[in-house]
């Protein structure tokens, strides 16, 4: 089967289920994609999809699924310490941790529903092969990291912390907390020979409570990371 063809079968089941109902919890990331009520949440999932648009997300974003948005947010990537440049282009150093934050501007969804509103983030970075590159970690009490993987999602959530990994850890996700609109991890980036890596993630200004992913707004960005000193 090509290619292309696996990635329409995935998101065909992502998009039909999500349109009438979202996945804003984070149990949801490594559900059930097929929206059966007899699964043991009984709501669609995302499959192990984050929506990031990376080559382990099979070029599947955010806004596959939250359709009709109008465009007004924004995204930003803001590392500590900073990256460094050369020439001109952003770059990281091999071995490097870095805490990271993400940032949704712009919100406007939801705003009349501040006790219902739930945003959200996705991040992974990968090498030019699609390979998830570095170790991601979570701003949780105790952290948990993509190098010692959990398989499932914690329940009850976390009380402190804006991510999480679990799954398959190719990614960051956030846990769902009310009118969240900044999201922090730790990621420490690979060995030297890594060469130029490319960040992939996504914000979801959303509404409801997640019971809908239309009219939730999206932003998905890329930025190239060369390898530096």
């Amino acid at each position: 089967m090509k290619k292309r063809t696996i990635v329409s079968i995935v998101a065909a089941s992502i998009v039909l289920p999500a349109g009438a109902l979202a996945f804003p919890f984070l149990y949801s990331w490594h559900d059930l994609a097929d929206g059966n009520p007899g699964t043991p949440k009984g709501r669609a999932g995302a499959g192990g999809i984050y929506g990031t648009g990376g080559a382990t997300d099979y070029g599947i974003t955010c806004a596959n699924c939250h359709i009709k948005g109008q465009g007004l947010i924004g995204a930003t990537i803001t590392p500590a310490p900073a990256f460094t440049k050369i020439n001109g282009v952003d770059a990281y150093k091999p071995g490097q941790q870095y805490t990271v934050t993400v940032a949704m501007t712009g919100e406007h969804r939801g705003l009349n529903q501040m006790m219902n509103n739930l945003n959200g983030m996705g991040l992974t970075i990968e090498d030019q092969g699609g390979k998830p590159k570095g170790v991601f970690a979570s701003d949780t009490s105790p952290p948990v990291t993509s190098a010692a993987c959990p398989a499932v999602a914690p329940n009850p959530l976390p009380v402190t912390g804006t991510t999480y990994v679990y799954g398959d850890c190719h990614g960051v996700l956030y846990i769902p907390r009310p009118n969240g609109t900044q999201w922090t991890f730790n990621w420490t980036a690979p060995a030297a020979g890594s060469g130029q890596l490319t960040v992939f993630y996504g914000v979801v200004d959303g509404d409801a409570n997640g019971k809908s992913s239309l009219d939730d707004d999206t932003k998905m960005v890329t930025q190239k990371l060369v390898e530096g000193p």
